[in-house]
């Protein structure tokens, strides 16, 4: 190209040619809809929180949406153990007023111990927890199919938490009326 005149620098040309290129089209996401009452879908994502009284610190946000509704009951706590799952799934479901036939789990060691050949071994203590209010528990490996549960965190982050000072832990959890 030199040759036939081309004086700029080799940035400039990458750039001219990026543009030039075809770009291929991103698959459409195919929105996945269920009826009332047959799923629901739980996550945690961490925070990180200058409280006035005792500084900083990383806070957990639990969240619990039906699929249908997208009502949602949020939380926050500072673990993220069995326990607390537990109890955490308890107000939930008081909440609610009831608990939806199906529920969606990442790979979270409290639900599923290991994935083996492709299947979710679940664990045990949760499994007898969750089946004792006849909510079969699924794993899943992509984010992208629990997207109920994990897009309304960034309308917590951008939302409940800009902007906001909270004096302690006590005084964040209020929040959670059910979002």
């Amino acid at each position: 190209m030199r040759a036939e005149g081309y004086m700029g620098g080799i940035s400039i040309l990458r750039d001219r040619l990026r543009s030039m290129r075809s770009h291929p089209k991103k698959e459409p996401v195919v929105r996945f809809e269920t009826d009332p009452g047959v799923q629901g879908q739980m996550d945690w994502s961490p925070y990180t929180i200058r409280f006035l009284k005792g500084g900083k610190a990383t806070v957990l946000c639990f969240s619990y949406i039906l699929a249908f509704s997208r009502r949602q009951y949020i939380d926050f706590t500072l673990h993220r153990d069995f326990h607390t799952l537990i109890r955490r799934h308890r107000d939930a479901f008081g909440f609610f007023g009831g608990v939806p036939r199906h529920c969606l789990y990442d790979g979270e060691k409290t639900v599923v111990l290991r994935f083996e050949a492709g299947r979710p071994i679940f664990n045990p203590a949760f499994i007898a927890f969750i089946t004792h209010y006849e909510c079969q528990p699924i794993a899943v490996r992509r984010a992208r199919t629990k997207g109920k549960v994990e897009r309304p965190f960034q309308f917590v982050e951008g939302n409940l938490l800009n902007g906001r000072k909270f004096q302690d832990l006590e005084h964040l959890r209020p929040w959670p009326a059910g979002g």
